[in-house]
């Protein structure tokens, strides 16, 4: 549901808007437990020492607040808020411990512009927006997300979630992750989201287990699957032909020059020229076959 369609209904229940004023009051101050939760953990941690350099702290916080780079672009085409310079120039990082890469993105950056909306009703709608993109297992949710929950309960609220609307379904992302990618990830990212899914690459997923049982079960859960074969990498064939097996739809993507394997040679792939090709040709296919038949 879009946000004019959400006053809309809300704006006829009863009490509304002092119940959305203290759901307001009671979120904002949710968010400061959260960050001074953070604070305090980071700080008795670095009191005995656990962390020796500023990134290895930094990636402490990233843990504690971190967000998909896709899920701050959801929040913001949802609320009407154009993508402003502080959040396209967001960075990949590699954390050398995991292997894995990530982007810089945090609660702060939407929380902190979220507070500045001057309608309760709109702060409401994007946080419960923000909220139904962030995985249950995240510190985010725990945190925070569940003391938000309480206050929907608190204030009589709850109906809100269900205006909501479904989670947000996945689709599982299988690429390169290597820097010369960076804007093709972008554009995928970005295609996907305007099509209102949710993106998902594993090495932006926290988890505790082995990699290709936690790839296994995000191809399980997502509706289909994008693989851009552009460098050839091996990881990227196999979960391709893993989601086949399981009957996912697979739109395949590569750059333009390069030669695909011969086992996927006849398979209709979108070969791109550049990351606003990639963007156009994958958001007309995946509008084609996907969602006109959902």
């Amino acid at each position: 549901m879009n946000i004019r369609k959400f006053k809309e209904i809300v704006s006829a229940w009863d009490n509304y808007e002092e119940n959305f004023r203290l759901f307001r009051i009671w979120t904002e101050n949710s968010y400061e437990l959260f960050r001074k939760d953070m604070e305090l953990d980071i700080e008795e941690e670095n009191i005995i020492g656990f962390y020796d350099t500023e990134d290895e702290e930094n990636k402490a916080r990233y843990k504690w607040e971190g967000l998909e780079l896709s899920t701050i672009i959801n929040l913001y085409s949802k609320m009407g808020w154009k993508i402003d310079d502080s959040i396209k120039n967001k960075e990949i990082l590699m954390d050398h411990d995991t292997l894995c890469v990530y982007y810089q993105g945090r609660l702060s950056d939407v929380l902190d512009k979220l507070i500045l909306v001057d309608g309760d009703i709109e702060f409401c709608y994007g946080i419960l927006y923000l909220g139904k993109q962030i995985d249950e297992t995240a510190r985010i949710h725990n945190k925070f997300i569940k003391r938000v929950l309480q206050g929907l309960k608190e204030y009589e609220l709850t109906e809100c979630l269900s205006l909501m609307g479904p989670d947000i379904k996945k689709v599982f992302v299988a690429m390169w992750f290597d820097d010369s990618m960076k804007k093709a990830r972008e554009s995928i990212e970005k295609v996907i989201s305007d099509c209102e899914y949710k993106p998902m690459l594993i090495d932006i997923k926290e988890h505790n287990n082995q990699i290709v049982p936690e790839i296994f079960k995000e191809i399980d859960d997502s509706t289909f699957v994008v693989a851009d074969l552009t460098g050839h990498r091996g990881g990227v064939y196999y979960e391709a032909g893993y989601a086949m097996a399981k009957g996912k739809q697979v739109i395949l993507c590569c750059k333009d020059g390069e030669t695909t394997h011969f086992d996927v040679a006849q398979i209709n792939t979108i070969y791109w020229k550049d990351e606003d090709d990639l963007y156009e040709r994958l958001i007309k296919r995946i509008k084609a076959t996907i969602v006109e038949n959902r």
